[in-house]
């Protein structure tokens, strides 16, 4: 049997709920697009339409109903993925990559043989934990991704898709880095430039995919001009997903030095 992102690199770090959270989300998204479930206001529009249309023949049925008519249903619907997934990762904050913003003063601790973040007065300095792909973002391009065929659900309620990376695509949105408050919001400002930037050109709509494409290389970090300590910096209680990181988050360490432990010579 093959489980739900057996195929990601990050497959060893999700925990079964994790799995069954993302999984669910993506049937729940099949349901509402596919009109599985309607609420009272599609209803209505469905009785409305077929009254004005009874002398033309004209019958509306489910197939005629679109979520996206529907903001109440469409913020549902984007509501329920969203909240599973923001609680991923221990404590709410996702994977850590041991990337830490070179704005951030850390000190080594021998003793844990680990690194700590030194306390800050300055508010705008102040270390921020942050997703590389937004989970909005990712909410939107599973959407879309569904929408354009991308993935399904089969009979026997397995997921399927004709895109052998997709479930490794997917993982990236756990995965964070830490940057100051300053550059955070700098980060979100350059994140709604994007959507305006990379446009479907058939849908007139921010193409999600696109942006978590350029997102996964730097691109939002590189236009901020943020860049990490060349040394990959694991904080108390962490275990890091550096490896899997994709190469263009990477690049913006410069060239990478690492700290050896220290060993101890008891026997001496």
């Amino acid at each position: 049997m093959k489980y739900f992102l057996s195929d990601s690199r990050l497959s060893n770090r999700f925990t079964a709920r994790e799995r069954s959270k993302l999984l669910t989300g993506l049937q729940d998204i099949k349901h509402y697009i596919d009109n599985d479930t309607i609420d009272d206001d599609d209803k209505k529009y469905l009785m409305e339409a077929n009254y004005f249309n009874r002398f033309s023949g004209v019958v509306k049925t489910l197939d005629d109903i679109s979520i996206f008519d529907n903001k109440i249903r469409l913020q549902g619907m984007k509501r329920s993925l969203y909240n599973k997934l923001r609680d991923w990762g221990r404590g709410r904050k996702g994977i850590p990559t041991g990337l830490i913003s070179k704005n951030i003063n850390t000190v080594y601790n021998d003793k844990q043989q680990c690194y700590e973040l030194v306390d800050v007065s300055d508010d705008n300095k102040k270390p921020n934990i942050e997703h590389i792909i937004p989970i909005s973002l990712f909410v939107e391009m599973t959407i879309q991704d569904y929408i354009s065929g991308r993935w399904n659900f089969d009979e026997k309620k397995d997921f399927v898709t004709k895109d052998s990376n997709i479930e490794d695509f997917y993982s990236l949105q756990i995965l964070t880095t830490i940057v100051t408050r300053e550059e955070n919001l700098l980060l979100e400002k350059i994140k709604n430039q994007m959507y305006k930037k990379f446009v479907n050109p058939y849908t007139g709509q921010p193409d999600a995919r696109k942006i978590v494409e350029e997102m996964s290389q730097g691109y939002h970090y590189k236009e901020a001009k943020i860049s990490f300590h060349n040394e990959v910096m694991s904080l108390p209680k962490q275990t890091l997903a550096f490896n899997e990181t994709p190469e263009g988050i990477k690049e913006l360490m410069g060239k990478r030095k690492f700290t050896p432990r220290k060993q101890n010579h008891d026997f001496w």
